[in-house]
């Protein structure tokens, strides 16, 4: 996978439009991106799996406030953290596939 992904390329892979990503970024659900020599927004492989997660917590029913708030506890203690939100971020793709709304458990 290539480590600067312009922004095209990440909507496509994450399966949203570029104009989600834009307000993701506006809103600080996602970390600035580097920019190219031409003003290009420059994304890392990681801004991908942090829009789909977005994306499921969306679809689990959390509002964009509750998501900024553990996307920042996400980053956070990266080493002692991480494993648990990565443990609740399975649980939520399980529930998701399963066709389980936030709504319903």
């Amino acid at each position: 996978m290539d480590t600067e992904l312009r922004i095209g390329e990440v909507a496509k892979r994450a399966g949203v439009t570029i104009d989600t990503l834009r307000y993701y970024e506006k809103v600080k659900l996602l970390p600035t991106p580097t920019r190219s020599s031409g003003g290009f927004r420059l994304f890392a492989p990681e801004h991908i799996e942090r829009v789909r997660f977005i994306k499921q917590a969306q679809e689990l029913g959390f509002s964009l406030g509750e998501i900024r708030g553990l996307l920042a506890i996400f980053s956070v203690g990266r080493g002692i953290i991480v494993p648990q939100v990565r443990q609740v971020h399975r649980f939520a793709e399980g529930l998701v596939e399963r066709g389980i709304t936030g709504a319903e458990w």
